[in-house]
């Protein structure tokens, strides 16, 4: 006689409006893929893109629709370059977190004339930050 899914898989009464696998769609959103909100900005309005691969996952693609507008990510890792490809809403920041090798340089495009970089290069953990304006920008990297 349930409505919705049980919080527990043998359905004792605990809870029966549970969202069943929110935590997988959490990781796949800010982990894997790596879109997240800056928490020293409000409604995205400052935005961190942070993807974390794993072993045997070659590529990752999503968005989320925010107030603000759509912030996109994608990455793809090909014999050990990392690419990765972001889109920041209008009258918004990022800080972007590109996988990279220790003494390696990142390179960066902005095909549609974005208004560009803030702050380049500060490493950290095997990750190089990049804080960037709104507009499409493009990173590549070499990953260990």
């Amino acid at each position: 006689g349930l409505t919705s899914l049980a919080e527990s898989w043998d359905a004792r009464p605990i809870s029966y409006n549970h969202f069943m696998l929110g935590h997988l769609m959490e990781w796949l959103y800010a982990d894997l893929v790596g879109i997240q909100p800056d928490s020293t900005g409000t409604a995205f309005s400052k935005i961190v893109i942070k993807p974390r691969p794993v072993p045997e996952v070659h590529w990752a693609s999503g968005s989320y629709d925010s107030v603000r507008g759509r912030i996109a990510c994608s990455w793809k890792l090909v014999d050990g370059h990392f690419h990765l490809d972001v889109d920041i809403p209008a009258n918004t920041t990022a800080t972007v977190w590109v996988p990279s090798r220790a003494g390696s340089t990142v390179r960066i495009a902005y095909p549609n004339k974005s208004l560009g970089v803030l702050v380049v290069q500060e490493r950290l953990d095997g990750y190089t930050s990049i804080a960037v304006s709104s507009g499409q920008f493009q990173f590549d990297s070499l990953v260990d």
